[in-house]
């Protein structure tokens, strides 16, 4: 009986220490870093480690003026200063939802310093005579330094949008003019005008010539609510390039249904690429409130009338098969000859 005691005393003791310690062998959900440190107008993801399955994790800004955090934890920063970012984590226990902060990260926000290219040289008026504060030799005088040009102002100066991309499916073709690639992707707008999702996957097209620039076309269409709080759609096509530096910037064409809307259909506005890792980049749709002109839509570049394209190089049947046209009239010409001959038959027969 003695021993009957001491076996379950001694099981109990094992079952209770072992989950003790695998609870203290889990590790807890943190932010990946304590501090982040940005330039006015770029943008960075926080990343969390040790993510739970069923868990949701929250981001807040304790100063949106200086930078933002999105709900997918993309700080874009806005202004000098710094701000903190307190990351909560939220999970369900016995039906009722349980938040818990798990960590803050230090967002430190500044102007970036200019190169020394674009400070301008110093200009004295004619006759004025610098005097050094120890003798020197006379020297030849050389030309007057030429001032850099003064960077120009950014005018797309307010945010419409933010869309955040996920990459997907890609496929591509190596030409001899041209190699082309094909990246399928789904994406979440994010901003003060409009909020919402893909309806299906959008695409984008690279195409990266030999001899000449590299450009891209996006297109995609998005469902979700605009400023006054009502449903829409909005389709997107966004044509751009890569700049020498590396960078993407492009003129989004947005056709939208909402009436509140409608002025971005001929708006002033430029799209700007910035890639977070992971397959995943932002595309901040920046507008420029002092254009007031509408923005006509893109000429269609039709091809030249003077040449001749009687040529059918494709021929496509319902059935979704291709064909070359050779081989599609060789098959007319069999089809007739063979109903010719049919024909001939019976009138042979009968008469």
């Amino acid at each position: 009986m003695i021993k009957r005691v001491l076996c379950v005393v001694l099981s109990a003791v094992l079952m209770v220490s072992g989950g003790y310690a695998t609870a203290l062998s889990a590790k807890k959900a943190k932010p990946s870093v304590k501090r982040i440190t940005l330039n006015v107008g770029e943008n960075k993801k926080i990343t969390i480690k040790n993510k739970k399955k069923k868990a949701v994790y929250t981001f807040t800004s304790s100063s949106k003026k200086i930078a933002s955090v999105t709900k997918k934890g993309v700080v874009k920063a806005k202004s000098e200063g710094s701000t903190k970012i307190t990351v909560k984590e939220s999970e369900k226990k016995k039906g009722k939802k349980a938040a818990k902060k798990i960590g803050t990260v230090k967002v430190i926000v500044s102007y970036p310093v200019p190169a020394v290219s674009d400070i301008p040289a110093i200009q004295y008026p004619d006759g004025f005579n610098v005097i050094p504060t120890t003798a020197q030799p006379t020297a030849t005088p050389s030309a007057t330094a030429t001032p850099s040009a003064t960077p120009t102002p950014d005018v797309y100066t307010e945010t419409v949008m933010s869309v955040y991309v996920t990459e997907k499916d890609v496929y591509s073709v190596n030409g001899s003019t041209c190699d082309v690639t094909m990246q399928y992707f789904c994406c979440e707008a994010e901003g003060e005008y409009f909020n919402g999702n893909t309806i299906s996957d959008g695409s984008v097209v690279y195409k990266d010539y030999k001899e000449s620039d590299n450009v891209y076309c996006a297109r995609y269409m998005l469902s979700g609510t605009d400023d006054e709080g009502n449903s829409c759609r909005m389709f997107i096509e966004d044509n751009g390039k890569e700049n020498d530096d590396g960078s993407r910037t492009s003129k989004p064409i947005i056709i939208t249904d909402s009436s509140s809307l409608s002025w971005l259909e001929t708006a002033d506005i430029e799209g700007r690429v910035t890639e977070l890792g992971d397959g995943q980049k932002v595309i901040d749709i920046l507008w420029n409130p002092s254009n007031t002109e509408p923005v006509a839509f893109r000429e269609v570049v039709i091809p030249d009338d003077t040449k001749d394209y009687s040529k059918e190089i494709l021929h496509r049947l319902h059935d979704g098969k291709e064909y070359t046209t050779t081989y599609f009239y060789k098959l007319m010409i069999l089809f007739s000859a063979l109903l010719l001959t049919i024909i001939g038959g019976f009138l042979y027969l009968y008469f």
